[in-house]
């Protein structure tokens, strides 16, 4: 296992002044995370949803979702990981949801049928 810093970052991480700045209350520090991340989780959120417009909306969630949390990070995974994961949560949600439109569209019989 890799050794954590108080951060919950592992000491080489690239990330690891940035999250301990941010976590901090550092909202450059934030904005620098968000543009090292921002194209990976973007490729992320478009392989579950298929929509580049719905890809930027999860992302803008997860980083509005990060930022908010930031405080309970606690580095049981890389930054990077953690914020993969609230998007991934994120974008399924929104899958899901299309989802269920798009079957309640198709399950309704037609009037007069």
């Amino acid at each position: 296992m890799t050794a954590r810093n108080a951060e919950g970052e592992a000491p080489d991480s690239p990330d690891s002044d940035l999250v301990r700045e941010a976590r901090a209350g550092d909202g450059e520090a934030f904005r620098a995370l968000m543009r090292r991340h921002q194209a990976g989780l973007l490729r992320l959120a478009g392989r579950f949803l298929g929509s580049r417009e719905d890809a930027e909306d999860v992302v803008q969630e997860a980083f509005v979702a990060a930022y908010r949390q930031m405080a309970r990070f606690r580095g049981d995974a890389s930054f990077a990981t953690w914020l993969s994961r609230i998007a991934i949560y994120k974008a399924l949600k929104v899958a899901r949801r299309e989802k269920l439109v798009t079957t309640e569209e198709y399950d309704r019989e037609p009037r007069g049928a």
